[in-house]
């Protein structure tokens, strides 16, 4: 994962996909990952995933900017959310 960042009602994540994991694998782990982990805090309501996802591939020289715009999602949603606010960060590699 080289990043990611939410809204209130969606998520963004910008990964290097390894040829060997398809990109429905991908997102199947990631979903069902954080799910299992919101349903397993007593702190949340039961949560559940929308099925589907969109997807699309850049070239090198985008991942600086798409990852940019990937970890400020939410200003560009509004941030005026106190339940929302989070701290984005780009996980290393």
């Amino acid at each position: 994962m080289l990043a990611a960042g939410c809204a209130h009602d969606h998520v963004h994540v910008l990964v290097r996909l390894a040829s060997s994991l398809s990109l429905a694998d991908l997102v199947r782990h990631l979903k069902g990952a954080s799910a299992h982990e919101l349903n397993h805090d007593p702190t949340t309501r039961p949560f559940a995933w929308q099925v589907g996802y969109w997807a699309e591939s850049l070239a090198p020289a985008d991942v600086g900017p798409v990852s940019r715009y990937v970890l400020r999602q939410r200003q560009h949603h509004d941030a005026s959310h106190p339940s929302e606010l989070w701290t984005p960060t780009i996980p290393s590699t």
